[in-house]
């Protein structure tokens, strides 16, 4: 077995950067979205709509967001992982039929507009947005489900390991000790 190689600040950039550049990416898409909208007719509904809309669908997808966290607190091998990717799945197709029920039924009026108040004519805008909000959080699970497959090469599991300081990676192999 070869010695780990020592852990450099250009290898954490390299490691950091593109996850950086994600959350910017991320950041810069509600400021674009509004200009976007800002430029549609009745621009304050239009606004007012999409400000709802995301809202509520964050609300909705948290919980499957919080797994990504949990994923790293609770999997220390293959029969943990394959226990909370279940998990994953029921609390999933939870998250997405509540956001169905949501939108597809009188619970909408219940919640935006008796509860929260919306007025008529942005609630009816909100539950246009929602709808094609509806299979958001299946998306976010559904991508991670699928680069699960992906195979690291070992530079990029000794990299992680180092890096969080897991002496063994979830689906078994071996990494030098930190």
């Amino acid at each position: 077995m070869t010695p780990p190689t020592p852990l450099r600040q250009r290898d954490i950039l390299r490691f950091w950067l593109p996850l950086a550049s994600t959350w910017l990416m991320m950041a810069c898409e509600g400021p674009f979205l509004a200009a976007l909208i800002a430029r549609l007719p009745d621009p304050r509904y239009n606004l007012a709509a999409h400000g709802v809309a995301f809202a509520m669908a964050i609300i909705i997808e948290a919980p499957v967001i919080m797994m990504l966290g949990a994923a790293t607190a609770l999997v220390d091998g293959r029969n943990s992982y394959i226990r909370l990717r279940r998990f994953t799945m029921i609390l999933n197709v939870l998250m997405t039929l509540g956001m169905l029920v949501l939108v597809a039924t009188p619970v909408y009026e219940l919640v935006l507009q008796e509860w929260i108040g919306l007025d008529e004519r942005v609630a009816a805008l909100t539950r246009g947005a929602m709808a094609i909000l509806v299979p958001w959080p299946a998306a976010i699970v559904v991508a991670g489900i699928a680069d699960e497959g992906r195979e690291g090469s070992d530079q990029e599991r000794d990299f992680v390991a180092k890096f969080l300081a897991l002496p063994q990676l979830p689906h078994g192999d071996r990494v030098p000790e930190v």
